[in-house]
């Protein structure tokens, strides 16, 4: 079953081997653009937009309240983001960047541009806690969102705390969850594997459930939400970790459907190259129609998906916390005009989906401050008093929370394949109280 590491040092690696995986997939997306250490923006955008409609002016005039490019001092915002061969996080915050260009150049804040500060880091504890400190003390930020870090909740948590911030951020590293000023806009691997679990058990009716993960230290935490649901159901639930690189996909492929069998579920959760080849292997040996199939939202990349073949299809499982990129909607519509010209026209991504949401929802809640409140203690109050926040992104309200525990979002769309695409089979599915954190924030523990 592998060694286990509790503790910051097992959360930070848990989320290092999943997000590999979300970034090689980002990539194979055309979404592997990055800037450099410490980039910072104040203003619009000069790339050229890719409609010049009236549909599109009046979707970008939705960023702001001015018809005037911001001018003045600057509110200056921060982030940080994992940066590293195989871990590219930095789409997300280009994303994020890209919203407050668009922000800056409609009016931005009382007038006022934000002043977008993104520090990268290479997984060195010293270094996340250094670029943090400069944050805060050297930029004098006022707040913090975007963040993106495989280590930084683990590292910096007693530092925000103690600068009174609330951040809106990815919760890649599972730490995040458990900080009180740190609110996510995604599901994560453990929650995204549990509502595939959730649709095995109440669709597909199987007996079992087989969470499948990369055989490291502190995978076994992204296995809590599988076990748990098979706990609830009262079947039996149990975890393999699987050795990366994998060297025998049909012996790996086969050995998870036997274990399975015909009446029981596997989730898998692999880096996305690893789990190609198992998947390409399972459908070989017709292994798709031998035991039921189900994924964590990585799988829900285009790149992974145009690599099934038929055989997969209507065959497994994918969640989603997100609609699909081409979904209509005022949020969606304008997420696709905004990468569009202040985004470089990067490639349309589920990353930047994450990374326009978190920069909307905070300019959002800013926009509405008077002047005497744009300081540090006016907008972290701000952002921590968001409640009842309505997107067509997200299946539901997103409130930033309160209490030790913040699951931000606990509601994901699924899918399936078909014919190298996404097909919808179920639409907003809320997650089950089964783990610690779920049921402190839903009330039910």
């Amino acid at each position: 079953m592998g060694i286990h590491f509790a503790g910051s040092r097992g959360r930070a690696f848990t989320a290092l081997l999943f997000v590999i995986g979300l970034a090689a997939v980002a990539a194979g997306c055309g979404s592997s653009s990055s800037g450099s250490s410490g980039s910072e923006t104040t203003g619009g955008s000069s790339t050229t937009a890719s409609s010049n409609s009236e549909t599109g002016a009046t979707a970008l005039s939705g960023c702001g309240k001015g018809t005037e490019p911001a001018s003045g001092p600057p509110i200056t915002l921060g982030a940080i983001v994992t940066d590293v061969p195989g871990a590219d996080l930095t789409p997300v915050t280009n994303s994020t960047k890209a919203y407050f260009d668009c922000v800056n150049e409609h009016g931005g804040v009382d007038g006022r541009p934000i002043k977008y500060i993104v520090e990268h880091e290479q997984l060195n504890p010293q270094e996340v806690s250094a670029v943090a400190s400069k944050l805060i003390n050297d930029d004098n930020v006022m707040g913090m969102v975007g963040n993106t870090s495989l280590i930084d909740c683990s590292v910096n948590g007693a530092t925000y705390a103690k600068a009174g911030l609330n951040i809106i951020g990815a919760a890649v590293d599972s730490a995040c969850y458990e900080l009180p000023d740190f609110a996510s806009a995604n599901l994560g691997p453990t929650y995204s594997a549990q509502l595939s679990a959730q649709y095995l058990v109440e669709k597909e009716k199987v007996d079992s459930l087989l969470a499948a993960t990369t055989q490291a230290p502190g995978s076994e935490a992204l296995n809590v939400g599988v076990l748990g649901v098979a706990e609830a159901a009262n079947i039996e639930g149990s975890e393999e970790l699987i050795p990366i690189p994998v060297t025998d996909p049909n012996g790996t492929a086969l050995s998870l459907a036997e274990k399975a069998g015909e009446s029981g579920g596997v989730i898998m959760d692999l880096a996305p190259e690893e789990m190609v080849k198992v998947l390409q292997a399972a459908e070989k040996q017709a292994l798709t129609e031998r035991t039921h199939w189900g994924c964590v939202n990585s799988c829900a990349a285009a790149a992974l998906v145009e690599a099934l073949g038929p055989g997969w299809n209507g065959k497994m499982v994918i969640p989603d916390e997100y609609p699909s990129l081409e979904a209509s909607g005022p949020d969606s519509d304008l997420y696709r005009e905004v990468n569009a010209k202040y985004n470089g026209g990067e490639s349309l991504s589920t990353f930047g989906q994450l990374g326009f949401l978190m920069g909307k929802i905070y300019a959002d809640a800013i926009q509405e401050l008077p002047a005497s409140q744009l300081n540090r203690t006016g907008i972290n109050k701000a952002i921590g008093g968001i409640e009842g926040y309505k997107t067509d992104m997200l299946c539901e309200p997103w409130s930033f929370g309160k209490g030790k525990y913040h699951v931000s979002v606990s509601s994901g769309r699924l899918f399936t394949p078909e014919n190298g695409k996404l097909k919808e089979i179920q639409g907003c599915t809320k997650l089950e109280p089964v783990t610690p954190a779920l049921k402190a924030t839903m009330g039910a523990g």
